[in-house]
C-alpha cells in the first residue's frame, strides 16, 4: 500500500515523459535552440509547460499505511511483552535467560523500528506540507519510545527484583528519575509539537487559533496524556514497589468475549484515553462523566462526542472474534 502510486501520479510522469521527448526532438530539429547540453533545457521547458508540481495526494495513504504498520508492531509487541510477563524470572540456567533475552530483545525491535518508520512518516509529512498528519507523526513518534521505555524499565525493575535480591533504596531512585526524566521530556515534546502545528495551520484569529489548539488536544493531545498518566504510574511503583499491571492483549480479550457484543462499534475512549463501551446498537444516546477523570463521555442523536474517540485496539480483538460490521 506504501508503495502504491495513484492514477493521477501516474498521469502526471506520463504527461511529463510524453513532453520531455517532444520538447527533445523540437530542440534537436531547430538550429537556434542548439545546445551542448539539450536535456537540462528541455526539461526547463516542460516544466514551464505543465505549469505545477508533481501531485502529492499519495503521500497522505503512504503515510496512513505506514501507521497501519505501526499499529500491527505495536500489538505484536504487546503479545512479545505478555510473554516476556509469562516467563519465570528466578530461571539462572543459560537457556531460560537467553530465551528471556530473545524475547525482550524482539520487544524492543518493534518498538524500536514503529519509531523510525514514525520518523519517515513525519519527514514525508513536512515535505508535503500535510500539517495534521505531521502532527499524528508526532504522537506515534512519542508512543514508540515511551513503549519502548517503559518496557525496558519494568525489565530492568524485575532485574533488581531477581532470585533473594531486593532493591536497594538507591536502585530505586536512579529507576523512578529516570522515568520522571522521561516524563518531564514527552511533556516538553508534546507542547513543542503544539506550538509547531499551531503555527503550521493558515489560521490568522484567535478563535481559529483556539479551533487548532482543540483539534490538536482531541486528536494527539489526549493520547499523549495518557502516556504521561501511565509514567506517573510507572515511577510510583518502582519508587515504591507495589503493583504495576497495565492491560495485557488476553485481558482485553477475556473483557471482549465477556460482553458478547456481535456487532462492532461499541468500544469508545473518552478525552484522556480511558475505554468505555455503549451497549445496545452502539449509538451514543445520553451523555454522562468518565468514572477514571471525570471527562463527558458518550453523546446524544447516535453522535459520539468530538472529544471521544473509538477504542481502536478493543475494536480490533471484537473483529477478531467473528463480529460483523456496525454503523458507528
Amino acid at each position: 500500500m506504501s508503495a502504491t502510486r495513484g492514477a493521477h501520479h501516474k498521469a502526471y510522469e506520463g504527461a511529463v515523459t510524453t513532453l520531455y521527448r517532444l520538447e527533445l526532438e523540437a530542440i534537436a530539429n531547430d538550429p537556434t535552440r542548439a545546445t551542448e547540453a539539450p536535456e537540462p533545457a528541455a526539461l526547463k521547458a516542460v516544466r514551464t509547460k505543465i505549469g505545477q508540481p508533481p501531485p502529492k495526494a499519495d503521500v497522505r495513504f503512504q503515510i496512513d499505511a505506514m501507521f497501519t504498520l505501526c499499529e500491527i508492531r505495536f500489538m505484536l509487541a504487546e503479545v512479545g511483552v505478555s510473554r516476556v510477563d509469562g516467563l519465570p524470572t528466578t530461571a539462572t540456567d543459560e537457556s531460560g535467560a537467553k530465551h528471556r533475552k530473545l524475547w525482550t530483545s524482539f520487544v524492543t525491535f518493534l518498538y524500536q523500528s514503529c519509531a523510525v518508520d514514525a520518523r519517515k512518516a513525519l519527514t514525508m509529512a513536512q515535505n508535503s506540507s500535510a500539517s495534521r498528519q505531521t502532527a499524528k507523526c508526532s504522537v506515534y513518534i512519542l508512543r514508540a519510545e515511551f513503549e519502548e521505555f517503559r518496557s525496558r524499565m519494568m525489565e530492568d525493575e524485575r532485574n533488581l527484583s531477581r532470585g533473594d535480591r531486593r532493591p536497594s533504596i538507591a536502585d530505586r531512585t536512579r529507576l523512578g528519575d529516570q522515568v520522571k526524566g522521561k516524563r518531564d521530556d514527552i511533556v516538553h515534546a508534546v507542547q513543542t509539537y503544539q506550538e509547531q502545528y499551531v503555527r503550521s495551520r493558515p489560521v490568522d484569529s484567535v478563535v481559529g487559533m483556539r479551533d487548532e489548539r482543540r483539534w490538536f488536544q482531541d486528536n494527539c493531545g489526549c493520547k499523549v496524556d495518557r502516556f504521561i498518566k501511565q509514567l506517573e504510574e510507572l515511577e510510583s511503583f518502582v519508587r515504591k514497589g507495589g503493583m504495576y499491571e497495565p492491560l495485557s492483549m488476553q485481558e482485553r480479550e477475556m473483557i471482549v468475549k465477556t460482553f458478547g457484543f456481535g456487532y462492532t462499534g461499541h468500544f469508545y475512549n473518552c478525552p484522556n484515553g480511558h475505554p468505555y463501551t455503549i451497549g445496545e446498537c452502539g449509538g451514543a444516546m445520553e451523555t454522562s462523566t468518565c468514572p477514571e477523570c471525570g471527562e463527558r463521555i458518550g453523546g446524544g442523536g447516535h453522535r459520539l462526542l468530538g472529544s471521544n474517540t473509538a477504542a481502536k485496539e478493543f475494536e480490533t480483538i471484537l473483529r477478531k472474534t467473528g463480529a460483523q460490521q456496525g454503523f458507528y
